[in-house]
């Protein structure tokens, strides 16, 4: 396929070697981008016209300006680098570790703790 301009509008011209069918299948798949591009509009309207939500809480930083990020480390012994939830040490896969710790909060001193063998 070539263009050229015929009264100042591009036009599509024919090749002497293109068969009907691959002139048919090159019209579907103009309509079908034409039709693409027509849905991803009305995707962005939508998601322009969507009313405000909930607030998404901010990235907690450190002192230093630092991402913080979860206290736990990976099964290959790496530091976890997953956000922590709000008002936690810990990301939502190693939230569990938290509550383990709370259990132990009510021991004065972990000193005192005896582990049976």
């Amino acid at each position: 396929m070539a263009f050229e301009t015929i009264h100042g509008a591009l036009q599509l011209t024919r090749l002497t070697n293109e068969s009907a069918e691959y002139r048919a299948r090159r019209e579907e798949l103009r309509l079908a981008e034409i039709d693409l591009m027509q849905r991803r509009e009305r995707v962005a309207e939508l998601r322009r016209s969507l009313p405000l939500g909930a607030t998404v809480p901010d990235y907690a930083f450190d002192s230093q300006g630092v991402p913080r990020r979860c206290q736990a480390m990976t099964r290959k012994g790496k530091p976890c680098q997953r956000q922590p939830l709000p008002g936690s040490e810990y990301c939502p896969s190693h939230q569990h570790l938290t509550e383990s710790f709370e259990d132990l909060e009510h021991f004065e001193d972990l000193e005192q703790v005896e582990l049976a063998a």
